[in-house]
């Protein structure tokens, strides 16, 4: 279905931009969000929320993973035109964020977290980009000074560079090498295996790659992907299909 390809989608889209998804240390829905993104089914992707939110007393954990998973599924709201729902969870997910922070200031993925927030209000309402933008990225770099590891900080720093325009500070080719930086901190640490945003991050940068016109590069991160999930929906069917067209 057109809406399932679309939701793998928005979890990387939102402002014009791609933005990547966090990964904590513990999942304890890390199954289910998983088979929910190589296949795209929204409604699994739900199911692992309302299991969240229905926890009577979460861990610090346990709300740092629901964040994250507010912030994917708003971004399919938005890309699905569905405002009124996106601004419900955005609202949730900003005071969640914000409860995280006030007992753990220091917490570089909340931190970043809040960054992102701030960019889907800017989607939200345009006219507040010149007050919400700097907002934003400046969160952002906060979230990678707090740790240079955070594969949240790192990847968001490397999409940050790679969209802004160059009067502006942006460079591609710094935030390319931020994402790969990205990918290798995760290989290192071996968190790569049924890891969804694994496989985000690296259908990222193969877009990225396609779009610089190195189109084998392109090829080989879309055969690596398959070689590590070959149900990656998106990839099997849709991108990598139409790279080699």
């Amino acid at each position: 279905m057109e809406r399932k390809k679309y939701f793998v989608k928005a979890v990387c889209v939102t402002l014009g931009l791609f933005i990547s998804v966090p990964v904590s240390a513990q999942r304890q829905y890390s199954r289910e969000i998983y088979s929910a993104y190589i296949s795209g089914d929204i409604g699994g992707w739900e199911r692992v929320i309302t299991g969240l939110e229905a926890s009577g007393t979460p861990t610090a954990g346990q709300k740092l993973e629901l964040a994250e998973y507010y912030y994917a599924h708003i971004g399919y709201l938005l890309g699905a035109g569905r405002k009124r729902e996106a601004k419900e969870y955005l609202d949730k997910a900003e005071i969640l964020t914000d409860n995280i922070l006030s007992t753990d200031s220091g917490n570089a993925t909340a931190t970043s977290l809040k960054g992102i927030f701030i960019a889907y209000r800017m989607e939200m309402n345009k006219l507040k980009a010149p007050v919400l933008g700097p907002q934003c990225m400046k969160l952002i770099k906060k979230a990678y000074e707090m740790d240079p590891a955070n594969v949240q900080a790192v990847s968001d720093l490397g999409n940050m560079y790679y969209h802004c325009p160059a009067v502006f500070g942006g460079d591609k080719a710094k935030g390319m090498e931020y994402m790969r930086q990205a990918v290798r901190i995760m290989e290192n640490r071996s968190e790569a295996e049924g890891n969804w945003f694994y496989l985000n991050l690296l259908t990222m940068i193969a877009q990225y790659e396609t779009q610089s016109g190195s189109v084998e590069r392109a090829r080989e991160i879309y055969e690596k992907i398959l070689g590590i999930e070959p149900d990656f929906l998106r990839v099997k069917n849709e991108l990598y299909p139409r790279l080699l067209q």
